[in-house]
């Protein structure tokens, strides 16, 4: 900490005496009152703007030294290889599509197949090809994947698009995405029954974070459907297989933009109402480390050369700087290497959509470069279709039409096949080299590395509270990542014992009361450390978005700290929760600053018991872990598919490496304490439940004598909790 810049007096906590704070004061006024730290409510947006910013500008520089086709292709094949790790495993082989044609509209000039298909065993995928009549064949093809749209195909927008290629000699084929049309994941609730209506954003958010925590990604879902969807069309004898075509909005833009690279037998791509610089929006939109290895959409334009592309984008919603600027360095990619005229950007006075506005540049587009450039790119009047005219399945629902796999049932066959079946440590040697297996996983996992600069901590304050001194202090974790804390001390003739760290995810004043965890522990010995880790209490976000206003569903899928940090962490190679462990660490290491033995026990609430489990497995200093309301196993949020865990919580592809037993199986002989485990919706597990979860940690613990070191506990109320963590310490100590 700068102490010149930042030095923190006494003085600047001078109350009367009228105003001495009680401990309730003093545990959320840390920082309260001093400029310094007037922005620690948007302390990580800061964090993260710092770490992100020179990485866009590394990404330039590189696309920069591009000077002739040889650079190009290097450029594109060490991108393309970082992008196919991103995206994660896909299908190794091509499996039957098994496509049904379920019913057909026969108009004058067109019909309409309504098709399913198997993208992959018992994964259906509902589509409607729209078909010329009396036009000379083979046609060329257009594969239209949609946006967020809740009835996904048959969207106004999205089947005039369709109708209006087709009325121009396209066979044109839109296909629903999960989440979307008729292959909604989430029709009801699996424990309750009720009936459940996600937005597609929110669809996709809950499935595809569950993808993450197996080592998939939604895009990479979505973009196995979209191959499988052209192999469909290039199938047909109507269809040119040298004339190929793909165009989307919104969603179905993003898809566009991140399937085109891919797919050489693309030849023509339109992407509309997309494209910024860097991923953003819900799952699939998100990819992890694009700023790391420079997967920008920039990029990804630039990966299509030397194809025609044309994005068209909306300008009614603002002007998207952006977006242009993601166009100007593609086109100068194509005007660098001579196809200049094969990038192309249309802006349309339109709000986000796919209207006519941005339907007939498309049309004008295709004509150019896939069928005749003489022909009318102007829209007739179309008709437009019901939902029910275009519906493909019997139900209108492949899930109750065919009983087809979920997003999430190819999780939980993932995470059950890959998650390491590890045996029973024998001995304490066995029992450390599984943690020193763990450790590179952890660190690899959560985007870390151990901290090894200079500890930073001040003590800016000091009251007494009865028999308790508390101090109040603050540490920079790193570069301007302030954690406030409170030191508690008992000055009574008590015994001291080992210190605790005590971290909860409600902040640290949520345990300070007089009664509360921090002054029981204190009364008893412990001098206690309850730190805010970035992000909590006093640190908490205030840069709250309309969707962290709504509450529910939309703020946990949608929220500033879900989707802007946790994904946003990932773009650099971070994770949010890494982050806070990381914080964890730096804590441990600030005791002996604080006159504290090194030595030290973690309590961890909600959250915070994740981050401590962690922390545990990466520091010898922790002689014993309690958690408290913690989350019993990741793989109940996988198989459990509704949850209300917080995405910022969960490891990346975690069930390819550990889960959280193994995490307390590795920590033996210590102690180790689980205070009312919860499952996937935050709800406390049946003992039984958590026995099962914890059985290799349970048979490790017995197996080197220390039975009485691992403990599971579940009580009625929080007081009974706080006494039972309370009664655990006076145990071990």
């Amino acid at each position: 900490m700068d102490t010149k810049n930042r030095r923190m007096k006494m003085a600047s906590k001078d109350y009367s005496v009228s105003e001495k704070p009680t401990l309730d004061h003093l545990a959320v006024s840390v920082l309260c009152g001093m400029p310094e730290y007037r922005d620690a409510g948007i302390m990580i947006d800061k964090y993260l703007d710092r770490i992100q910013s020179k990485y866009g500008w590394q990404h330039d520089v590189d696309l920069a030294g591009i000077k002739t086709l040889e650079d190009f292709e290097v450029f594109r094949a060490r991108l393309l290889k970082a992008y196919r790790e991103t995206l994660g495993p896909m299908p190794e082989e091509k499996t039957p599509l098994n496509p049904e044609i379920t019913g057909i509209i026969e108009r004058e000039k067109f019909r309409i197949e309504k098709i399913v298909c198997q993208s992959r065993p018992n994964f259906y995928v509902t589509a409607n090809l729209f078909v010329p009549k009396n036009r000379p064949t083979p046609m060329p093809g257009v594969l239209i994947p949609c946006g967020h749209t809740a009835n996904g195909k048959a969207v106004e927008t999205y089947q005039s698009a369709a109708q209006f290629l087709a009325l121009r000699g396209y066979v044109a084929l839109c296909f629903d995405p999960v989440g979307q049309g008729e292959r909604l994941q989430y029709l009801e609730d699996p424990k309750t029954g009720e009936s459940l209506s996600l937005a597609p954003t929110s669809e996709h958010m809950k499935c595809g974070n569950i993808c993450l925590l197996t080592g998939l990604h939604l895009m990479a879902i979505r973009i196995w459907d979209a191959i499988r969807m052209l192999d469909y069309l290039e199938s047909r004898a109507e269809v040119d297989a040298e004339r190929l075509g793909i165009t989307g909005n919104s969603g179905g833009g993003t898809v566009t933009l991140w399937y085109t690279p891919l797919e050489p037998r693309i030849k023509v791509a339109v992407p509309v109402g997309t494209v910024g610089t860097w991923g953003g929006g819900d799952s699939e939109q998100n990819m992890p480390n694009d700023m790391l290895t420079g997967l920008s959409h920039a990029a990804m334009m630039c990966f299509a050369y030397p194809r025609p592309y044309r994005l068209i984008k909306e300008t009614r919603d603002g002007v998207f700087v952006n977006t242009r600027m993601s166009f100007h360095k593609a086109r100068w990619l194509y005007e660098t290497l001579g196809q200049g005229e094969k990038m192309d950007f249309v802006e349309t006075i339109r709000e986000h959509g796919y209207f006519r506005e941005m339907r007939e540049p498309m049309m004008e587009w295709m004509n150019r470069w896939l069928g005749d450039p003489q022909a009318d790119w102007r829209e007739p009047e179309l008709e437009i279709f019901s939902d029910e005219d275009l519906q493909v399945s019997p139900t209108g629902q492949v899930l109750t039409s065919y009983h087809s796999d979920r997003v999430t049932d190819l999780c939980v066959r993932r995470a059950e096949e890959t998650l390491p079946k590890q045996r029973a440590a024998h001995s304490v040697a066995e029992a450390s080299a599984f943690r020193d297996t763990l450790v590179e996983c952890v660190l690899n996992r959560t985007g870390i590395k151990r901290p090894q600069e200079e500890i930073s901590i001040e003590v800016v304050a000091s009251e007494m509270h009865g028999n308790m001194q508390i101090r109040q202090a603050i540490i920079e974790s790193e570069a301007e990542v302030f954690l406030p804390m409170l030191i508690g001390q008992s000055l009574a003739s008590v015994p001291e014992r080992l210190p605790v760290i005590l971290a909860d995810d409600r902040g640290k004043v949520a345990n300070c009361s007089d009664g509360g965890l921090f002054h029981l522990l204190v009364e008893a010995g412990h001098p206690t450390v309850a730190v805010d880790l970035r992000g909590y209490g006093e640190t908490q976000t205030t840069n709250w978005s309309n969707r962290d206003r709504q509450g529910g569903f939309v703020a946990q899928l949608l929220g500033v700290e879900s989707m802007g940090y946790g994904y946003g962490a990932r773009h650099t190679g971070h994770t949010l929760i890494g982050m806070r462990i990381f914080d964890l660490l730096q804590t441990i290491r600030a005791l002996p600053h604080l006159g504290l033995s090194r030595e030290v026990v973690l309590i961890g609430r909600g959250g915070c018991g994740i981050q401590a489990l962690h922390a545990a497995v990466l520091s010898d200093a922790v002689t014993a872990v309690c958690t408290w309301r913690t989350l019993s196993s990741y793989m109940d949020v996988v198989r459990g598919s509704v949850y209300h865990v917080r995405f910022y919580d969960m490891v990346p592809n975690v069930t390819t490496a550990y889960d959280l037993p193994h995490l307390s199986a590795a920590l033996a002989p210590r102690p180790v304490a689980l205070v009312n485990a919860v499952d996937e919706r935050l709800d406390v597990c049946e003992k039984a439940k958590i026995e099962a979860d914890y059985a290799l940690a349970s048979e490790t613990y017995a197996n080197l004598k220390a039975e009485k070191g691992f403990l599971i506990e579940t009580q009625a109320s929080e007081g009974e909790e706080v006494a039972s963590i309370v009664n655990w310490l006076a145990g071990i100590a």
